[in-house]
Protein backbone atom coordinates (compact mmCIF):
# COMPACT_ATOMS: atom_id res chain seq x y z
CA UNK A 1 0.00 0.00 0.00
CA UNK A 2 1.27 3.40 -0.81
CA UNK A 3 0.62 6.30 0.99
CA UNK A 4 1.11 9.64 -0.53
CA UNK A 5 -0.21 12.69 0.96
CA UNK A 6 -0.27 16.37 -0.01
CA UNK A 7 1.32 18.93 2.21
CA UNK A 8 -2.07 20.96 2.20
CA UNK A 9 -4.01 17.61 3.33
CA UNK A 10 -1.96 17.67 6.75
CA UNK A 11 -1.64 21.39 7.53
CA UNK A 12 -5.45 20.92 6.98
CA UNK A 13 -5.79 18.22 9.03
CA UNK A 14 -3.94 19.83 12.14
CA UNK A 15 -6.63 22.58 11.92
CA UNK A 16 -9.15 20.20 12.10
CA UNK A 17 -7.69 18.46 15.08
CA UNK A 18 -7.24 21.84 16.89
CA UNK A 19 -11.11 22.76 16.21
CA UNK A 20 -12.36 19.17 17.54
CA UNK A 21 -10.18 19.13 20.98
CA UNK A 22 -8.64 21.40 22.87
CA UNK A 23 -5.18 20.65 22.77
CA UNK A 24 -3.08 21.72 25.69
CA UNK A 25 -0.51 24.19 24.70
CA UNK A 26 1.88 22.66 27.50
CA UNK A 27 1.81 19.36 29.75
CA UNK A 28 2.46 18.94 33.71
CA UNK A 29 5.29 19.61 35.09
CA UNK A 30 7.63 16.94 36.51
CA UNK A 31 9.01 16.11 39.46
CA UNK A 32 11.98 18.55 39.04
CA UNK A 33 9.87 21.24 38.28
CA UNK A 34 10.31 21.40 34.45
CA UNK A 35 7.12 20.71 31.97
CA UNK A 36 7.17 17.68 30.04
CA UNK A 37 8.66 17.94 27.08
CA UNK A 38 7.48 15.16 24.85
CA UNK A 39 5.32 11.97 24.57
CA UNK A 40 6.38 8.66 23.30
CA UNK A 41 4.61 5.40 22.33
CA UNK A 42 5.45 4.11 25.77
CA UNK A 43 4.68 6.78 28.00
CA UNK A 44 1.76 7.06 25.54
CA UNK A 45 0.84 3.64 26.43
CA UNK A 46 1.16 3.52 29.86
CA UNK A 47 -1.15 6.22 30.09
CA UNK A 48 -4.07 3.93 28.18
CA UNK A 49 -3.22 1.16 30.90
CA UNK A 50 -2.96 3.03 33.70
CA UNK A 51 -3.23 6.80 34.23
CA UNK A 52 -1.82 6.05 37.97
CA UNK A 53 1.53 4.08 36.66
CA UNK A 54 1.96 6.98 34.41
CA UNK A 55 2.01 9.58 36.77
CA UNK A 56 4.31 7.78 38.94
CA UNK A 57 6.75 7.20 36.42
CA UNK A 58 6.69 10.77 34.52
CA UNK A 59 4.96 12.97 36.74
CA UNK A 60 7.23 12.09 39.93
CA UNK A 61 9.95 10.43 37.84
CA UNK A 62 9.65 7.19 39.90
CA UNK A 63 11.92 4.27 38.27
CA UNK A 64 12.21 0.49 39.03
CA UNK A 65 14.64 -1.85 38.07
CA UNK A 66 15.09 -2.90 34.20
CA UNK A 67 13.83 -6.27 34.17
CA UNK A 68 15.70 -9.44 32.08
CA UNK A 69 13.78 -9.04 29.14
CA UNK A 70 13.83 -5.77 28.66
CA UNK A 71 18.19 -5.76 29.22
CA UNK A 72 18.12 -8.52 26.72
CA UNK A 73 16.06 -6.73 24.13
CA UNK A 74 18.01 -3.40 24.67
CA UNK A 75 21.62 -5.51 24.34
CA UNK A 76 20.45 -7.15 20.94
CA UNK A 77 18.74 -3.89 19.36
CA UNK A 78 22.44 -2.13 20.27
CA UNK A 79 24.14 -4.93 18.30
CA UNK A 80 21.98 -5.26 15.45
CA UNK A 81 21.73 -1.34 15.12
CA UNK A 82 25.69 -1.67 15.07
CA UNK A 83 24.89 -4.40 11.80
CA UNK A 84 22.95 -1.90 9.86
CA UNK A 85 25.38 1.29 10.68
CA UNK A 86 28.27 -0.64 9.46
CA UNK A 87 26.29 -1.75 6.17
CA UNK A 88 24.33 1.69 5.67
CA UNK A 89 28.49 3.41 6.00
CA UNK A 90 30.37 0.50 4.28
CA UNK A 91 27.86 -1.72 2.60
CA UNK A 92 29.18 -4.60 3.94
CA UNK A 93 27.28 -7.12 6.57
CA UNK A 94 30.05 -7.37 9.75
CA UNK A 95 30.05 -11.29 9.69
CA UNK A 96 29.06 -13.20 12.93
CA UNK A 97 32.00 -13.10 14.61
CA UNK A 98 32.40 -9.64 14.99
CA UNK A 99 28.82 -9.06 15.97
CA UNK A 100 29.24 -11.05 18.66
CA UNK A 101 32.28 -9.88 19.73
CA UNK A 102 30.07 -6.79 19.73
CA UNK A 103 27.49 -8.10 22.25
CA UNK A 104 29.60 -9.44 24.56
CA UNK A 105 31.77 -6.11 25.26
CA UNK A 106 28.67 -4.15 24.96
CA UNK A 107 26.52 -6.61 27.56
CA UNK A 108 29.30 -6.19 30.19
CA UNK A 109 29.73 -2.88 29.96
CA UNK A 110 25.83 -1.85 29.73
CA UNK A 111 24.76 -4.65 33.10
CA UNK A 112 27.86 -3.35 34.91
CA UNK A 113 26.57 0.19 34.54
CA UNK A 114 22.28 -0.41 35.13
CA UNK A 115 23.01 -2.76 38.04
CA UNK A 116 24.90 0.23 39.77
CA UNK A 117 22.58 2.68 38.75
CA UNK A 118 19.12 1.04 39.47
CA UNK A 119 19.57 -2.81 38.84
CA UNK A 120 18.09 -5.24 37.23
CA UNK A 121 15.39 -7.88 37.96
CA UNK A 122 16.34 -11.32 36.91
CA UNK A 123 13.40 -12.92 38.05
CA UNK A 124 12.06 -14.05 35.01
CA UNK A 125 15.52 -14.83 32.70
CA UNK A 126 18.75 -16.00 35.14
CA UNK A 127 21.71 -13.70 34.16
CA UNK A 128 23.59 -16.22 32.12
CA UNK A 129 20.63 -18.04 30.51
CA UNK A 130 19.52 -14.38 28.81
CA UNK A 131 23.00 -13.52 27.67
CA UNK A 132 23.24 -16.73 25.96
CA UNK A 133 20.07 -16.08 24.17
CA UNK A 134 20.95 -12.86 22.92
CA UNK A 135 23.95 -14.95 21.71
CA UNK A 136 22.11 -17.29 20.30
CA UNK A 137 19.48 -14.73 18.93
CA UNK A 138 22.63 -12.47 16.88
CA UNK A 139 23.01 -15.65 14.80
CA UNK A 140 19.83 -16.37 14.11
CA UNK A 141 18.86 -12.92 12.87
CA UNK A 142 22.38 -12.30 10.98
CA UNK A 143 20.57 -15.58 8.94
CA UNK A 144 16.97 -15.58 9.34
CA UNK A 145 16.08 -11.81 9.26
CA UNK A 146 18.75 -9.54 7.84
CA UNK A 147 18.63 -10.72 4.73
CA UNK A 148 15.22 -9.56 4.09
CA UNK A 149 14.99 -6.15 5.64
CA UNK A 150 16.67 -4.58 2.47
CA UNK A 151 18.57 -1.68 2.05
CA UNK A 152 19.14 0.20 5.17
CA UNK A 153 18.96 3.94 4.98
CA UNK A 154 18.69 5.16 8.80
CA UNK A 155 19.76 3.78 11.94
CA UNK A 156 18.00 4.86 15.11
CA UNK A 157 16.72 8.31 13.78
CA UNK A 158 14.96 10.16 15.71
CA UNK A 159 11.63 11.63 14.72
CA UNK A 160 9.75 14.20 16.58
CA UNK A 161 5.90 16.27 15.52
CA UNK A 162 4.07 18.13 17.46
CA UNK A 163 0.27 17.91 16.97
CA UNK A 164 -0.10 21.92 16.06
CA UNK A 165 1.87 25.00 15.97
CA UNK A 166 1.07 25.84 19.46
CA UNK A 167 2.58 23.10 21.03
CA UNK A 168 5.60 23.64 23.11
CA UNK A 169 5.32 19.87 23.60
CA UNK A 170 5.86 17.17 20.77
CA UNK A 171 5.66 13.37 20.31
CA UNK A 172 8.88 11.43 19.77
CA UNK A 173 9.95 8.62 18.98
CA UNK A 174 13.30 6.44 17.53
CA UNK A 175 13.29 4.79 14.68
CA UNK A 176 15.26 1.46 15.03
CA UNK A 177 15.92 0.96 11.11
CA UNK A 178 14.31 2.15 8.01
CA UNK A 179 14.92 0.07 4.67
CA UNK A 180 14.06 0.20 1.26
CA UNK A 181 13.06 -3.12 -0.08
CA UNK A 182 12.90 -4.26 -3.81
CA UNK A 183 9.86 -6.49 -4.71
CA UNK A 184 9.38 -8.63 -7.68
CA UNK A 185 7.52 -6.42 -10.14
CA UNK A 186 7.59 -3.46 -8.54
CA UNK A 187 8.98 0.04 -9.97
CA UNK A 188 10.20 1.46 -7.24
CA UNK A 189 11.44 -0.01 -3.55
CA UNK A 190 8.94 -0.57 -0.74
CA UNK A 191 10.22 2.25 2.17
CA UNK A 192 9.78 0.44 5.26
CA UNK A 193 10.34 1.41 9.13
CA UNK A 194 11.78 -1.65 10.91
CA UNK A 195 11.13 -2.54 14.95
CA UNK A 196 13.59 -5.07 16.59
CA UNK A 197 12.22 -7.34 19.27
CA UNK A 198 13.24 -9.90 21.53
CA UNK A 199 10.08 -11.61 22.58
CA UNK A 200 8.33 -15.05 24.10
CA UNK A 201 5.70 -14.79 21.99
CA UNK A 202 5.08 -13.37 18.27
CA UNK A 203 3.10 -10.22 17.83
CA UNK A 204 0.37 -12.04 15.91
CA UNK A 205 -1.39 -9.74 13.04
CA UNK A 206 -4.43 -8.56 14.79
CA UNK A 207 -2.25 -6.90 17.15
CA UNK A 208 -0.23 -5.54 14.82
CA UNK A 209 -2.80 -3.42 12.90
CA UNK A 210 -3.67 -1.84 15.90
CA UNK A 211 -0.10 -1.39 17.24
CA UNK A 212 0.50 1.82 18.90
CA UNK A 213 4.15 1.84 18.09
CA UNK A 214 3.42 1.07 14.21
CA UNK A 215 0.93 3.99 13.96
CA UNK A 216 3.16 6.35 15.75
CA UNK A 217 5.79 5.81 13.95
CA UNK A 218 4.32 5.47 10.60
CA UNK A 219 2.62 8.49 11.10
CA UNK A 220 5.59 10.62 11.49
CA UNK A 221 7.54 9.82 8.65
CA UNK A 222 3.58 10.71 6.81
CA UNK A 223 3.93 13.98 8.57
CA UNK A 224 7.54 14.62 7.73
CA UNK A 225 6.15 14.13 4.25
CA UNK A 226 8.05 11.02 3.86
CA UNK A 227 5.83 8.37 4.05
CA UNK A 228 6.49 4.50 4.61
CA UNK A 229 4.12 2.32 3.87
CA UNK A 230 4.84 -0.72 5.93
CA UNK A 231 6.20 -1.19 9.37
CA UNK A 232 7.79 -3.95 10.17
CA UNK A 233 8.07 -6.34 13.49
CA UNK A 234 11.32 -7.99 13.03
CA UNK A 235 11.21 -10.61 15.85
CA UNK A 236 13.52 -12.80 17.96
CA UNK A 237 11.37 -15.40 19.76
CA UNK A 238 13.09 -16.64 22.58
CA UNK A 239 12.74 -20.66 23.36
CA UNK A 240 10.95 -21.78 25.94
CA UNK A 241 7.99 -24.26 26.55
CA UNK A 242 6.88 -23.45 22.77
CA UNK A 243 9.84 -23.74 21.16
CA UNK A 244 13.21 -25.22 21.99
CA UNK A 245 15.67 -22.70 20.47
CA UNK A 246 15.20 -19.00 19.51
CA UNK A 247 13.39 -18.83 16.32
CA UNK A 248 12.27 -15.77 14.08
CA UNK A 249 9.34 -13.73 12.58
CA UNK A 250 8.38 -10.85 10.66
CA UNK A 251 4.98 -9.28 10.96
CA UNK A 252 4.39 -6.81 8.97
CA UNK A 253 1.57 -4.02 8.88
CA UNK A 254 0.38 -0.41 7.65
CA UNK A 255 -1.61 2.56 8.13
CA UNK A 256 -4.20 4.39 5.97
CA UNK A 257 -4.24 8.52 5.98
CA UNK A 258 -7.12 7.99 7.88
CA UNK A 259 -5.78 5.89 10.00
CA UNK A 260 -2.90 8.13 10.58
CA UNK A 261 -5.06 11.00 11.31
CA UNK A 262 -7.19 9.02 13.61
CA UNK A 263 -3.55 8.13 15.65
CA UNK A 264 -3.32 12.22 16.04
CA UNK A 265 -6.63 12.37 17.41
CA UNK A 266 -5.79 9.46 20.11
CA UNK A 267 -2.99 11.21 21.36
CA UNK A 268 -4.70 14.69 21.35
CA UNK A 269 -6.73 12.73 23.49
CA UNK A 270 -4.14 11.23 25.89
CA UNK A 271 -2.73 15.01 26.39
CA UNK A 272 -6.23 16.54 27.03
CA UNK A 273 -6.50 13.94 29.73
CA UNK A 274 -3.07 14.07 31.36
CA UNK A 275 -3.90 17.83 31.65
CA UNK A 276 -7.32 16.99 33.11
CA UNK A 277 -5.84 14.40 35.76
CA UNK A 278 -3.42 17.03 36.89
CA UNK A 279 -5.73 20.00 37.37
CA UNK A 280 -7.76 17.62 39.39
CA UNK A 281 -6.11 15.59 41.26
CA UNK A 282 -2.13 17.27 41.10
CA UNK A 283 0.55 15.29 41.02
CA UNK A 284 0.27 13.99 44.52
CA UNK A 285 -3.00 12.47 44.68
CA UNK A 286 -3.49 8.79 43.03
CA UNK A 287 -4.69 9.50 39.95
CA UNK A 288 -7.50 6.66 38.24
CA UNK A 289 -6.08 2.66 38.35
CA UNK A 290 -5.90 0.60 35.74
CA UNK A 291 -8.52 -1.69 35.61
CA UNK A 292 -9.48 -4.93 37.78
CA UNK A 293 -7.39 -7.83 36.50
CA UNK A 294 -5.56 -5.91 33.93
CA UNK A 295 -2.15 -7.36 33.33
CA UNK A 296 -0.46 -4.23 34.00
CA UNK A 297 -1.70 -4.32 37.44
CA UNK A 298 0.73 -6.70 38.90
CA UNK A 299 3.37 -6.86 40.62
CA UNK A 300 5.38 -8.27 37.81
CA UNK A 301 5.29 -5.81 35.12
CA UNK A 302 3.89 -2.77 37.86
CA UNK A 303 7.15 -0.97 39.82
CA UNK A 304 4.79 0.42 42.12
CA UNK A 305 2.34 -2.45 42.57
CA UNK A 306 3.58 -2.92 46.21
CA UNK A 307 2.38 0.70 47.61
CA UNK A 308 -0.48 1.24 45.37
CA UNK A 309 -3.66 1.36 46.56
CA UNK A 310 -5.03 -0.84 43.50
CA UNK A 311 -2.53 -3.36 43.83
CA UNK A 312 -1.09 -4.38 46.93
CA UNK A 313 -0.68 -1.42 48.83
CA UNK A 314 -3.38 -2.49 51.47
Amino acid sequence: MTVTTPAAERVITAAQLAARIEIPTQLPPRYDGQPITHLSQSSIGLFHRCPEAFRRRYILGEKGPSNAPMFLGSMVDKTLGHCYQTQLDTGEILPLGDLQQFYESTWKEQREREEADRGIDWSEIQPQAAHDIGLAGIDVALKELVPQLGRPVAVQRKIEFALTPRCEWAVQGFLDLETEVEQFGAEEPVKVVIDTKVKGDPVQQPKANTDLQASIYLTGRWIEGNPAQEFWFAQLLRPGRRRAKTGSKITTTSRTSAQMRQTRMRIARVAEAIVANYDRHGPERPWPFAEPGHWQCHRRFCDAWGVCPAGGGF
